[in-house]
Order: C-alpha cells, then structure tokens, then sequence
C-alpha cells in the first residue's frame, strides 16, 4: 500500500512539473503573440504614414495642393504626418485652378532641414537657415508641378529622385 502510495504521490509531482512547463511554455507563447501584435499595429501605423507622405510626395508632383488640402481636413492622421499644413486658398481674382495661391506652412521640426532662399542686392540666391518656429510661403499647383520633379540627396546620403 505505500508502495502504491509513493507511486501516485511519483505521478501526482510528475503531472504537476509538466503543468508547470506547459505554463510556463503557454506565458512565453501569449507574451511572443502580445509583442508580435504590438509590433504589428506599429507596422500598419508606419505603413498608414508611409502612404500618406507618398500621396503628398505624388500630389506635389502631379500640382495637386488641392488633394493634400482635402486629405488634411477629412483625416487628422493626414495633417499630423505631413510636413507641410495647406493652411488656404486664397482667391482674389476668378483663375484657373492651376493658378490658384495656397497658403503652406512646414512644420517647426523640419524647418532647420529646410533652407530658405532669398534674393540678395547682387541677385545672387543664398540658403539662410531660418531660425523662427514657423516657415509660411505661397504656391500654386502650378509650381508644384513644375518644382517638385528632380533628383534629392538625403542627410544619409541616400540619392532619390522624383
């Protein structure tokens, strides 16, 4: 009878230990699947942004301010991720849509990666960097067009063009 005893007590410990490690393997799996989703949502948002900065890269292109402007006010994600905010149109005079100014502000974080250019006495360009919170111009879908296309060189020294 204790023979039979210290048997079952064996099986009793011996069940409990592979409970035990099926936990402690189910814990690793649910915290491997909790990561994996978190870093999965993280992949769609950057992927959400990613084709954001794409249509405004494209929109610019084709002369489009009118698109970022319309994606900006229907979607908040929109306006938070570009770096520019089409603030109006501004309409003095019945132009075709080509022709119309649009107010654009780039964002303070990428004003110090932005030059801005102006026209000295000699009619020479210089780059002076701006050191005020805001950079607000005019443009027209027109100069978009026209201006965007051309080969860019990042600050990683990744070449792109457009």
């Amino acid at each position: 009878m204790t023979q039979e005893l210290v048997k079952e007590g064996f099986k009793l410990a011996e069940q409990e230990l592979k409970d035990e490690e099926k936990m402690r393997i189910k814990d690793v799996v649910k915290a491997t699947l909790e990561k994996l989703r978190k870093k999965e949502i993280e992949k769609h948002d950057v992927d959400q942004e990613i084709k954001i900065l794409r249509k405004d890269i494209e929109d610019m292109k084709e002369g489009r301010i009118d698109r970022i402007k319309e994606r900006q006010d229907i979607d908040a994600k929109a306006k938070d991720v570009s770096v520019i905010i089409i603030k109006e149109k501004i309409v003095e005079k019945q132009v075709p849509m080509w022709y119309y100014p649009w107010v654009i502000e780039i964002k303070p974080q990428y004003i110090p990666y932005i030059p801005v250019y102006t026209t000295c006495a000699t009619n020479t360009t210089a780059n002076v960097f701006n050191d005020v919170s805001t950079l607000t111009f005019t443009s027209t879908n027109s100069n978009a067009h026209l201006y965007t296309s051309g080969t860019y060189q990042l600050s990683d020294g990744t070449i792109k063009y457009i």
